[in-house]
């Protein structure tokens, strides 16, 4: 059962600031407890120090929120996927073995963080719509725009031209009408995105993006944007799963293989 709790996996040895940052401040602005995991990585004597550092810095970083301490017994992926299983918003660091998996599989809102952000709390949420991009991404993308009272700049990402300029308006018509104090601004990126998307986000404080409808087998061929821009940005990557919610096993697309699948 997921509960509003934001929880953040450590990737000892790295201190993992800027994500345990991150954490504490999305907790706080959502009014919610924050979990840190440390996955069973090093000695119990070094474990038990990077979860009091961690600590330190959570406190620094939202002092009223409640901090439960875990000492996980688990390797840093299944940490991770465990801690997803009952979580809000899943944290972790941008240098955690573990991300690739969860990028294709967790199943709950996934955010990565960079080790070189500096806890940015200005500018847009920024927002990746695709063919791909579901209803609960967007949702996810207006409410946090809302919490940090900041504007949400929506990225329409074309497949091809008979993709119209104007269904940007239809995808968000739902979210607008349900947060009528966001600021929306948009702007449109053609199939190969990475390059726009990376370079808007030096000045976004979330990137918000669907998770791929790939198959296993194309995503291994080729990365999907997904992947290579939560590798590349320079702010922290919200990757939201959709509606299913469950991970999707099977090898193919969920839909026929298109040149879009592979040039995006």
């Amino acid at each position: 059962m997921t509960v509003d709790v934001v929880t953040v996996v450590l990737a000892p040895p790295d201190p993992c600031v800027p994500a345990v940052r991150w954490a504490a401040r999305a907790a706080s602005r959502r009014r919610a407890p924050l979990r840190i995991v440390v996955p069973a990585t090093g000695s119990p004597a070094q474990r038990r120090t990077w979860l009091r550092a961690a600590l330190t810095r959570s406190r620094r970083a939202a002092p009223r929120i409640v901090v439960t301490p875990v000492l996980s017994d688990e390797g840093d992926d299944r940490a991770a996927r465990i801690a997803a299983a009952d979580a809000a918003v899943l944290v972790v660091p941008g240098g955690s073995p573990a991300v690739p998996g969860l990028l294709r599989s967790v199943t709950c809102p996934l955010v990565v963080v960079p080790a070189g952000w500096a806890g940015r709390d200005t500018g847009p949420v920024l927002l990746a719509v695709g063919p791909s991009t579901s209803d609960t991404a967007v949702a996810f993308a207006f409410a946090e725009a809302e919490r940090s009272g900041s504007d949400l700049l929506a990225v329409h990402v074309r497949h091809g031209r008979s993709d119209p300029l104007d269904g940007l308006d239809d995808r968000l018509g739902l979210a607008v009408a349900a947060f009528p104090d966001v600021t929306v601004r948009t702007d449109v990126a053609d199939e190969r995105c990475e390059a726009h998307l990376t370079r808007l986000a030096t000045d976004a404080r979330l990137l918000v993006m669907g998770r791929s409808a790939r198959g296993v087998l194309l995503d291994r061929l080729l990365p999907s944007p997904t992947r290579l821009v939560a590798g590349l940005a320079r702010c922290p990557v919200a990757v939201v799963p959709g509606e299913d919610g469950p991970v999707r096993a099977s090898l193919l697309p969920e839909h026929g293989v298109r040149m879009a699948d592979l040039l995006r």
